[in-house]
């Protein structure tokens, strides 16, 4: 029998050449090429990149847990000793139920609706453990919920998700996710839909659940700013292939490679305004899986691109640091001879201050929700209580202005747009359209008005059919 456990020196995870194909019509085309990760017990190791990039198909990969039209073309991937590459998803159940787990996106899609949060948790102890001892697995439920920091869990164990906030869905599935002590964890942009604050909670639990129990972690995000708070080294991915890998503190002080450069050009410093300076940008756009090109892959939005780069491929290439690199060109940038951040393009600038119309004037804008009352309180005639969602806002915006709405989860700010938009009615206060005043519901309003108000909801999948 293979002995598959993990000592502290050696890898929890090791990928190496890994290539992930998806078939398309009669082709199969490689989505991510000659990957390598290694990842060690009670580190975070970030992987970042655009939309498309590879983040979520080499996650997913690793859990073998690809769509039918995807495959491993090539390459390892090792847990601890045990080969994960050539598993069927039979022989990975035991893997899934003990060693690897994964924390999505979105956390309630990862839920059963119609479960209790305490039966969820009960299953996947279960599982794990072989238990049947109904008292005993009810009491480690509680443990775990305790462990993500919520309290009154035996409360919360009684709940059905959708009776829970974002921040506190999120928890739960931690707690599911830690609840095995798993050997590797991965996160796949969890805090994406949070607020700041609620997000700083989550990431820091992240962090202590993940030295308390000695796993390794791999955490995929867009995000540079979560990287640079919770990761100790990263790799930055564009269309399928690593650019860069280096401890994080390297990565930002020193990045080589002009799409790491780019990326960090595009971050928006805290306390600098548009006034101050405009954020660059990067042109263009990744290439399709169906069309890559013969040369560097980043060439065509490369600002600092000779011909050779369209051309030859770049090799993966180690500096004298540790820092691994894909570019023709890094070193160049490591000398200094060149300054690749100044060759990025400046995004819009301000445009010319003047009067301008107003598009919508929202006054005195109130939205009470009543709370239900029980059977006793009706007998009783206790009067119905309401929730003030929001409460007498005033707010003008006018045309080719944005308008920026910021505040923690349940401050109001969904409620006020669903108002505005007609998906909610209000309780009172005016809203005017170009001088129209607009009332009720969506199905109120006159279609000549409805064309003019369009959302864009937080979770696009549930938007479409």
């Amino acid at each position: 029998m293979t002995d598959n456990t993990v000592t502290p020196q050696d890898p929890v995870l090791n990928i190496e050449d890994l290539t992930i194909s998806y078939k398309i019509g009669r082709r199969w085309y490689d989505a991510v090429r000659d990957f390598h990760l290694k990842v060690y017990p009670d580190q975070i190791y970030g992987i970042v990149g655009e939309s498309g990039s590879g983040k979520s198909t080499v996650i997913k990969a690793i859990m073998r847990y690809l769509g039918k039209n995807g495959r491993i073309s090539h390459g390892e991937i090792f847990l601890g000793e045990d080969a994960l590459a050539g598993k069927s998803r039979r022989q990975m159940q035991p893997v899934w139920q003990s060693r690897l787990h994964m924390v999505p996106q979105n956390p309630y899609s990862a839920m059963n609706p119609s479960i209790r949060i305490g039966e969820q948790i009960a299953e996947v102890i279960r599982m794990h453990s072989g238990n049947g001892n109904g008292g005993s697995v009810q009491e480690q439920v509680h443990d775990v919920l305790r462990m993500v920091r919520l309290a009154d869990p035996e409360k919360i164990s009684r709940r059905y998700p959708h009776e829970l906030s974002g921040g506190m869905q999120q928890r739960v599935v931690l707690a599911m996710a830690f609840s095995t002590t798993p050997d590797l964890l991965m996160l796949d942009e969890p805090t994406t839909s949070l607020d700041v604050t609620t997000e700083a909670v989550i990431l820091d639990l992240v962090r202590e659940l993940v030295s308390g129990i000695n796993s390794g972690t791999i955490y995929v995000t867009h995000n540079l700013g979560v990287v640079a708070q919770l990761c100790e080294r990263v790799t930055v991915m564009y269309a399928g292939e690593i650019m860069e890998d280096a401890a994080v503190s390297e990565l930002y002080q020193r990045p080589l490679h002009p799409y790491t450069i780019g990326l960090l050009a595009c971050v928006p410093r805290f306390g600098q305004t548009k006034h101050d300076a405009a954020l660059r940008t990067i042109p263009g756009r990744p290439p399709a899986i169906t069309n890559i090109p013969q040369g560097c892959v980043y060439a065509d939005r490369c600002p600092v691109a000779l011909e050779h780069c369209f051309t030859t491929h770049p090799p993966l290439e180690k500096t004298s640091e540790g820092h691994t690199v894909r570019c023709h060109r890094w070193q160049e940038i490591a000398s200094g001879e060149l300054i690749v951040e100044q060759a990025y393009e400046s995004g819009l600038e301000e445009p010319p201050d003047f009067d301008r119309e107003s598009l919508v004037k929202v006054e005195n804008l109130t939205k009470h929700f009543p709370v239900p009352r029980s059977l006793l309180e009706l007998i009783q005639g206790k009067a119905q209580e309401t929730v003030k969602a929001v409460d007498g806002i005033n707010i003008s915006i006018q045309k080719s202005r944005t308008l920026g709405l910021v505040g923690e989860s349940g401050s109001g700010k969904t409620t006020f747009s669903r108002v505005i938009i007609g998906l909610t009615d209000r309780t009172d206060g005016t809203v005017q359209m170009l001088g129209v005043d607009i009332t009720g519901t969506a199905r109120q309003r006159p279609k000549e008005i409805l064309s003019q108000l369009q959302m864009v909801f937080q979770n696009p999948q549930a938007s479409l059919n």
